[in-house]
């Protein structure tokens, strides 16, 4: 069986490339997308301060291993302080320190695995930081 992706339209590329526009497909929240930034494609999420991505994921199994990852990169500048949270329903919320990530303005993958404890989950993606994000390739697989 195939190691399917939990996450769909993690590249953003069926969503429409207008700043701001509503992210869809599968994607809700006060986040957006643009067209320019990408890491891989031609559309890429933008996430400002405070905003926010979610999605419901396809269904995990409980118990089972899976990583999360996703590539960020700071629009403009870099922050002095906050993070960008990750929750996963059943899961602690993973804070990445805003001061210790990438930000020479380049794109770097961010992941981390946790143990499924529900079966139906939503990922919401906020940012907690002083910047700006841009965002990428946002998956989540089976270990």
């Amino acid at each position: 069986m195939p190691n399917t992706d939990r996450v769909r339209n993690g590249g953003f590329e069926q969503s429409q490339p207008s700043n701001p526009s509503p992210l869809g497909p599968f994607w809700t929240g006060t986040g957006d997308t643009q067209f320019g930034q990408q890491l891989l494609g031609s559309i890429n999420g933008d996430i400002d301060q405070t905003e926010f991505i979610a999605q419901l994921l396809l269904p995990l199994e409980v118990g089972e291993v899976y990583e999360f990852s996703a590539a960020i990169a700071f629009d403009n500048g870099a922050p002095s302080g906050g993070t960008i949270d990750v929750e996963i329903d059943g899961v602690s919320t993973k804070k990445f320190n805003a001061v210790y990530m990438q930000t020479n303005g380049g794109y770097a993958f961010y992941s981390f695995q946790f143990k499924a404890s529900v079966g139906t989950a939503t990922l919401k993606i906020t940012n907690n930081t002083d910047a700006e994000i841009n965002i990428d390739l946002v998956s989540i697989f089976k270990k």
